[in-house]
């Protein structure tokens, strides 16, 4: 049976007016000299040089979805990179930690200068491996001063390219670095939630007013592509790109209804250039 990946792809078709882009008065070919390209960055140029290596992000996220305000729990798995690790630095702005904890017990952690530090309570050895948790709340924000998560009456979503992930939820926010992902999204019944990965189940609270969203990603991303979108107002459909090998690839498709026949017609090359990429 081919392997079943979903590729989430969501467009903010609300903003109207996506083809008016500025287009450059120099239509000219663009010609690179091949000593003025920019260096190529390994992974090694950074991550050797930080002290511990985020492997895995799991965010427990209550919305209300009445305002910009939010909660969570996030546990961070890491792996120590030198020995005699004693604290973590996690990036965390404009966000209130309720409590920190070393697998169940609790720990210190200090809030400063857009960072949270996590005292470990004992000295890690290179390749030890350890999680961190931290309750925390996010407080309603002027529209006009959003940043990291973004709402509105139609919809609610995070934006976090480059470094804007720190905004709503605490990590070790670098493009360069790379971690697996697991997203539980808990909304009022009639908001719909979209993310990252595969979606793996939907889950009605016992009184029927709240549904958790379980979406997953085992590959690892940057933090900027961890992401959330909610809207009572989503049409929803998929194509399927199989590749030479067989696998296949669902490509899901979130869209305002009112936008839906539009974007059909503007999503209709997606596999093929999902197939020109993939080779």
């Amino acid at each position: 049976m081919a392997k079943r990946i979903v590729l989430f792809l969501f467009f903010f078709l609300f903003l109207g007016n996506v083809n008016a882009q500025v287009q450059p008065k120099n239509r000219g070919k663009i010609e690179f000299k091949k000593d003025k390209l920019p260096r190529k960055l390994t992974r090694a140029t950074f991550d050797s040089t930080h002290s511990f290596d985020v492997l895995h992000y799991r965010l427990n996220l209550m919305f209300p979805f009445s305002s910009s305000a939010f909660s969570g729990t996030i546990t961070v798995t890491c792996r120590s990179c030198v020995d005699g690790l004693d604290k973590i630095q996690l990036d965390m702005v404009d966000l209130v930690a309720d409590s920190v904890f070393l697998w169940k017990e609790k720990i210190d952690g200090v809030q400063k200068n857009g960072e949270i530090t996590i005292s470990l309570g004992k000295s890690m050895a290179i390749g030890d491996t350890f999680s961190v948790s931290i309750a925390y709340n996010k407080a309603s924000q002027e529209e006009n001063s959003y940043r990291g998560f973004y709402y509105y009456s139609m919809c609610a979503y995070t934006m976090s390219e480059p470094e804007d992930a720190r905004y709503w939820f605490p990590c070790f926010d670098k493009p360069w670095d790379k971690a697996t992902a697991e997203l539980y999204v808990t909304v009022p019944r009639d908001v719909e939630v979209a993310s990252i990965g595969l979606l793996e189940k939907k889950e009605l609270s016992e009184d029927g007013k709240w549904e958790t969203f379980h979406w997953r990603t085992e590959y690892p991303v940057a933090t900027y592509l961890i992401c959330v979108t909610m809207s009572k107002f989503y049409s929803r459909w998929s194509d399927w790109y199989v590749s030479p090998t067989g696998d296949s690839l669902e490509i899901v498709y979130y869209v305002f209804t009112r936008d839906s026949v539009k974007a059909k017609n503007d999503f209709v090359h997606m596999v093929d250039a999902v197939s020109f990429f993939s080779d």
